[in-house]
């Protein structure tokens, strides 16, 4: 099937008009919120977004909760715990990153995002080694997208700084068979 180009630029710019009305229906403080919370590459927990929003658990639970409302964010169950996480549809994330962008917040997030799972993987360290290998593996496999993403950043600017990254996701990788 051939996809006519004027039609998928029309098709383009109708879905960016669409969300920047939504966009643009939310108070500044939430639109600052929906844009850093583009940073992410999938799903994050509300611990994730209190780090990267620089918020508390009560703040970051109020601003996701109308972002859910305004059809900008998703909820999803996660895992056989229940435990609930969030995302962005890949073209609202795209949408967020623009606005990250344009604010010229893109450094200051990702480095909030980037020390966030950087210190997961600190932590799960331990527990890699010593409390138990099933705890720490799920950790990192709800995190991986994440950590690959902190890692392609740190990499570039201090790579001594995303050697704990490296550790976790090569012991992850190891330990789960997916090392190729």
């Amino acid at each position: 099937v051939l996809v006519d180009a004027s039609q998928d630029r029309e098709t383009h710019r109708s879905l960016e008009a669409t969300v920047g009305w939504s966009y643009g229906l939310l108070p500044s403080d939430d639109r600052e919120g929906f844009a850093a919370l583009g940073i992410f590459e999938g799903p994050f927990t509300i611990d994730a977004a209190c780090a990267v929003l620089k918020m508390d658990e009560t703040a970051s639970i109020g601003l996701i909760g109308r972002l859910v409302s305004a059809s900008l964010v998703e909820v999803e169950v996660a895992g056989v715990d229940g435990s609930t996480t969030y995302r962005l549809l890949e073209s609202l994330r795209l949408y967020a990153r623009d606005r990250l962008v344009e604010a010229c917040r893109w450094d200051a997030i990702a480095r909030q995002h980037d020390d966030h799972y950087a210190a997961i993987c600190r932590d799960v360290a331990n527990e890699l080694l010593v409390r138990g290998r099933p705890d720490a593996l799920r950790t990192i496999a709800l995190s991986s997208d994440e950590m690959i993403s902190a890692w392609d950043r740190m990499v570039e600017g201090d790579p001594e700084a995303v050697l704990p990254i490296a550790w976790a996701l090569g012991n992850y990788w190891l330990m789960s068979g997916d090392i190729a």
